[in-house]
């Protein structure tokens, strides 16, 4: 009865993920004779089971310890391959998150995003870079955790550093919930932190303190290497006049020559004001602009299209040069009202409204550009006489 008993505990415990060593400690502590665990133990005979993804991820979040004392001897391979599911689930978690929060408005940047990356592509995209990233950030990461632990007296080979890393990348995926939650999402660092101490501690067979210091110099060398890394980058990206260098490193020099006479192109005749204004340009996707200056500022003004673009800047102008044959130009037949009233204004030439479509708005322009409330009174529609006289008495 007492073996069955025995034999019992011991397979529950083994399947928990606990390590035959713990299993026999434990048993010894609680009086079990030691020659009876060693025979019970060989009766069971059961090979260390292969625990799932999810258990791996439940254990490495909430259990570190027990994770890290199941997966010793594991190999490269199994905490790579967590590596990889993590990535994926990631991406395709936040693909999700991304997309919902496109749906709702929430984050207007991603109109952008969504020009360059359709909204059917995301999840690849983001699985593509999250697994590039990941896989990258845990080799290296290894590496110079594990000559920081061999600085420390560690005792883990190459695959302990490895899983240690790649255990504590576990809360990337919670992360990206957690991240909607304000301070919360900044806690998800700490939290892998405290999982790679756990690793490096029962991996390396070194005290909580120790690990803490090994990670602690692993993260300034990582410091380093990134800074090193972005210095190199700027060094060879650096713009090299290619023309001026021989095959051996050494300048070109040239004889003076005969520059070819070149007939110049007579200048474009615009006056300072047309100057002032510059031509349409797409800005980004969608948002085209041109910009006005005078001798004080400078500013910019953006439509949705090229063609509200040119009607705008045609606009402005006429307005500037208090020139009502660049309003017939205006092709928005609103803009081209506004623009009949303003230059009017500053003409004092009200009959310049009969060339508008809509009277009402040429008034409008005219009252509030003037300052001028009698002309308010010519409107039709009550609200845009409310805000003509509005801005007529402002």
């Amino acid at each position: 009865m007492a073996e069955n008993e025995l034999l019992k505990y011991i397979k529950t415990a083994v399947d928990q993920g606990y390590s035959l060593d713990k299993i026999k400690q434990a048993l010894i502590q609680r009086g079990w004779p030691p020659r009876d665990v060693d025979e019970a133990m060989r009766a069971v005979s059961v090979a260390k089971p292969k625990l799932s993804y999810f258990a791996k991820l439940k254990n490495a979040l909430f259990s570190p310890s027990l994770l890290f004392e199941s997966v010793q001897g594991d190999g490269i391979w199994p905490a790579y391959q967590f590596v990889l599911i993590t990535a994926i689930l990631t991406g395709l978690l936040a693909s999700v998150v991304l997309s919902l929060a496109w749906f709702n408005g929430l984050v207007p940047f991603l109109d952008i995003l969504f020009v360059w990356v359709p909204l059917i592509a995301m999840p690849v995209a983001l699985i593509t870079l999250l697994v590039a990233l990941l896989s990258t950030l845990s080799f290296v990461s290894a590496a110079l955790l594990h000559v920081s632990a061999k600085l420390l007296n560690g005792e883990g080979n190459f695959t302990a550093s490895y899983a240690a890393v790649a255990y504590s990348l576990a809360p990337v995926l919670p992360g990206v919930l957690l991240a909607l939650i304000p301070v919360i999402g900044q806690l998800v660092g700490i939290w892998q932190l405290f999982i790679l101490i756990s690793g490096i501690s029962t991996l390396h067979q070194v005290s909580k303190s120790r690990a803490f210091s090994i990670g602690l110099l692993a993260s300034l060398a990582s410091l380093v290497f990134i800074v090193a890394i972005g210095l190199l980058f700027m060094l060879f990206s650096a713009p090299v006049e290619t023309s001026q260098i021989t095959p051996f490193g050494q300048p070109i020099t040239t004889p003076e020559t005969v520059q070819p006479i070149t007939t110049p192109s007579p200048p474009e005749t615009r006056t300072p004001a047309e100057s002032s204004f510059g031509e349409c340009y797409e800005k980004e996707p969608a948002n085209w602009c041109f910009t006005s200056r005078d001798e004080f500022s400078e500013g910019e003004s953006c439509q949705s299209s090229k063609e509200a673009c040119a009607s705008t800047r045609v606009s402005s102008m006429a307005q500037t040069l208090k020139d009502p044959a660049l309003c017939d130009q205006v092709t928005n037949v609103a803009e081209k009202d506004q623009c009949y009233g303003s230059v009017g204004a500053a003409l004092n030439d009200l009959a310049l409204c009969n060339r508008a479509t809509t009277k009402d708005t040429c008034y409008s322009a005219y009252g509030s550009t003037a300052r001028d409330p009698s002309v308010c009174q010519r409107i039709t529609d009550a609200s845009e006489r409310g805000s003509c006289e509005f801005f007529a008495n402002g």
